[in-house]
Order: C-alpha cells, then structure tokens, then sequence
C-alpha cells in the first residue's frame, strides 16, 4: 500500500512540475502577446485550465501525503479518485453501455465518445470509472492507450499524434507517408489482438494543444479511425468481440459551435465513425448523500448532515468542488 501511494506521489509531483513550467512559459509569452488581444486571451484561457488542473493535483498530492500514515480497514483501501467515481456518472454510463451491449456484440466494432468541461465536472473520474469496469471484464485483453498533451506538449500534428500511439504497438515501422504510417500501427494493433480484445484510447486535455487541435482530431477520425473500422471484418474473421473505444476530453467549456458538429452524432442514432457526446451534470446532495451512506457506510443522519454541508460549498454541486472538500473530510469519514 505505502508503495503504491508513493508511486502515485512521484507521477502526481511529476504533473505538477510540468504544469507549473507550462504555466511559467504562457506568462512570459502574455507579456508578450498584449498589442494581440485574441493571442493574448488564448493564453488566457490555456493559462485558466493549467490553473484548474494544477489545484486539482496538488489537492491529489496533499491527500495522498497525509494518508501515507493513516491506517483504513481493508473495504475502505480504494483510491480516492475510484471511490469519487462513484458519486454520480450514471448517465454517461448508461449510454456507453448501452452503445457496446447494442452495437458493438460478437462482431465488435468502433466507438467513440466526447466529454467537454472535464476539468470542472471532473470527467476524468467518469472515463477512469468505465475504463475500470471494462479492463477488469476484459480478462486481461485490455489495452489502455492514454493521449494526454499535458504530459506531451511534442503532440502538435498528425505525425507526433501518430507517434504517439505507435509507441503503445512497437515495434513500428515508420513511413514517410501519414496515411502509410497510420495503416502500419493499424496492422501492428490487429496483429496483438485476441477474443474480446478492447483497445481503450484515452485522448486527454485535447484543448491544451496549441493550434489545429480540431483539424488533427478530425484527421484522425476521418483517416485513422476509418482505416480500422474497415478493419473490423477482417478482424471478425478470426477473433470475436473486438472492440476499439476512442475517449476524447476537453477540459474546458467550448461553445456549442466548436464541438466537432461535423462529425458527431446522437447516440439514438449511432455510427461507428461519428462521435457521440456525453453529457455531464452537477452533482446534487441527495447523490453526495448516496455516496457517503454507499461508500463508508454512514448513518442517514451522519451522511444527510455532511452532505448538506458539501452541498453548500460547492457552488453548488460543481464536481471539482464537491470532490476537492470530500477529499478535506476524507480522515473524519474514515474514522467514523
């Protein structure tokens, strides 16, 4: 367990230092960006999300570090952020299941799915939720791809983008050729493939790329994307109840306008090519409720109580906020 936790501390003081130099180097190009309003309110809004996702780990951190000595019986030995998960995702999930139990059967399939404002309706939770419950039905045939710009700042073009994944599937032969390349890491995915194989990418604050961040992703699914759902019958020859899944989280709160229309689609109406949207919502008390009383255990009058007051602080029910003060009461919930 102490292990674990330190592992977890060293990756999360790793985003941290690479959040607080990106933060450093959008100021100094702010200074230099003021005779440019719209370059200057870019950097604005890049610098508004570092800021956001930069509390949300440090907030990581000083729970991690003061749970180092704390002593929890075995049920209560989850992570903090699985247990969060479980607060209320209901709705998204409902529709990822629903799309994989109805469309993607024994002949498997593609799909994929978009979740915007991550950062304050910590979407991160819900993706990490279903990633939980689909690897751990997977019998060991799951395949975790995480895209994450924050971490890769190098991810500005289809090329880097391609490189990217190609390092989950090496060895990759390399071609001049983006259209050339991307068929050979598609080859090289279907040659590592089982029955019931799931191939999970995980494209992580895809606003934090600087320029063309909706051309490359719209590359992808047009090119990419289509060259392994054309896949799929030749896969199907061999193996069933192969599934590719595509998250995509932006983590601000874009104008309906700029959320990829082009190429998205209801999930009434689905198509292995398009985008389905997921919606995420407030939490209310009642669900903050349900957590506490689910989770540790409580009393109703023990959980209605503090839940009332989580309710309250959190703007109200805003995600990051519900989760970043349950995270403060966790060493009280845990002693009860």
């Amino acid at each position: 367990m102490v292990n674990s936790i330190e592992l977890k501390l060293k990756l999360l003081r790793e985003q941290k230092n690479t959040i607080t130099a990106n933060l450093e180097t959008i100021g100094k190009e702010m200074s230099f960006s003021l005779s440019s309003l719209t370059k200057y309110q870019d950097l604005k809004r890049q610098s508004d999300e570092y800021f956001k996702l930069l509390e949300k780990v440090e907030n990581e951190i000083e729970l991690l570090e003061s749970n180092r000595n704390l002593s929890v019986s075995p049920s209560q030995q989850h992570t903090i952020s699985h247990n969060l998960s479980k607060i209320n995702f209901r709705e998204p999930k409902k529709i990822v299941n629903h799309i994989l139990e109805k469309y993607l059967g024994e002949q498997g399939g593609t799909a994929s799915f978009l979740l915007r404002n991550t950062s304050s309706m910590r979407g991160d939770l819900c993706v990490a939720d279903i990633q939980y419950f689909l690897s751990s039905n997977s019998y060991g045939r799951f395949k975790y791809c995480p895209i994450d710009p924050l971490l890769r700042p190098d991810i500005s073009d289809k090329r880097s983008l391609l490189d990217a994944i190609a390092e989950y599937f090496q060895p990759v032969e390399s071609h001049p050729n983006d259209q050339q390349y991307a068929r050979n890491i598609i080859d090289k995915i279907s040659a590592s493939l089982q029955g019931r194989s799931i191939v999970f990418f995980d494209f992580t604050n895809w606003d934090l790329i600087l320029e063309n961040d909706d051309q490359i992703l719209s590359w992808f699914i047009q090119h990419f994307w289509h060259l392994l759902k054309e896949k799929q019958p030749e896969i199907y020859k061999e193996y069933s109840w192969v599934r590719f899944i595509l998250f995509i989280s932006i983590s601000s709160l874009l104008p309906e306008s700029d959320c990829h229309l082009d190429y998205c689609c209801d999930h009434q109406n689905f198509d292995g090519l398009k985008i389905i949207e997921l919606p995420l919502k407030n939490w209310d008390e009642g669900d903050i409720d349900d957590w506490l009383q689910e989770i540790y255990g409580l009393s109703k009058s023990k959980s209605q109580g503090i839940a009332k007051k989580i309710y309250k602080l959190s703007n109200p029910g805003i995600p990051i906020t519900v989760c970043s003060n349950l995270e403060k009461h966790l060493h009280n919930l845990l002693k009860v």
